[in-house]
């Protein structure tokens, strides 16, 4: 069981590290892109695996560096950070939770398996498409929050944003308790909600909230936003 797992698995610690050096070195580096790959020829020792990580790190000409995170097959994936670049993770499988972030970069994940799944950024975007998880954090604070696919029974997701609209669209037959409020935006079903309640603009302080349960409601789904909008339906 060792032996297999070794050669299904990558690490992705390098990248971080290349980041770093970059990073560190900007006052002697030049201006310019470098492309940073890693596979699993390249472990010690090395492994066969269809795991694939590539970043990108751009060094402007004032120094500061950007750069993007890409990774796609690796089953131990644990975390993926950017500061100013985006974050993308694909066709992952662990047993633990996925965490990822970016300070000015959007976040994705997709088709991916994990216990849950800790996805932020302050003003890019977080997409979330056919991934099943029993908890999910997804917040940014100026960007939108989406998640599309179904949830697991028990399970539990919040979705968060400050001026950005959240849209959820739902597959699946697992049915979910969701309570979606905004306060200064506009929140809208076209789910058939068992004993919806909802709020008028007029109601506490203008907040506009909808709250109801969608077929058996074994998960539970909460959406907030500030000054952005609500929207949900069927995929």
């Amino acid at each position: 069981m060792k032996s297999m797992a070794r050669k299904t698995s990558i690490s992705f610690a390098g990248l971080t590290l290349i980041a770093g050096v970059l990073a560190a070195g900007t006052g002697l580096a030049l201006a310019g892109e470098t492309k940073v790959t890693l596979s699993g020829t390249q472990e010690v020792p090395p492994v066969q695996t269809s795991a694939s990580g590539s970043g990108t790190i751009t060094i402007n000409d004032d120094k500061s560096v950007s750069g993007s995170v890409t990774i796609s097959g690796a089953s131990r994936i644990t975390s993926a950070k950017s500061l100013s670049g985006d974050v993308s993770i694909t066709d992952t499988q662990t047993d633990g939770s996925i965490e990822a972030s970016s300070v000015s970069g959007s976040i994705s994940l997709s088709r991916a398996r994990a216990r849950g799944a800790d996805l932020g950024s302050i003003s890019g975007d977080v997409v979330v498409h056919d991934v099943e998880c029993d908890r999910a954090d997804l917040h940014s604070f100026s960007g939108n929050v989406e998640y599309a696919g179904s949830f697991t029974k028990n399970g539990r997701y919040d979705m968060k944003s400050h001026s950005g609209d959240v849209r959820l669209a739902v597959a699946g037959s697992t049915g979910f308790e969701v309570e979606a409020t905004t306060f200064s935006g506009s929140v809208r079903s076209d789910l058939q909600l068992q004993r919806m309640e909802a709020e008028r603009a007029s109601d506490r302080m203008r907040r506009r909230s909808i709250r109801g349960t969608y077929g058996d409601g074994s998960a539970v789904v909460q959406i907030t936003t500030f000054s952005g909008s609500v929207v949900l339906g069927k995929r």
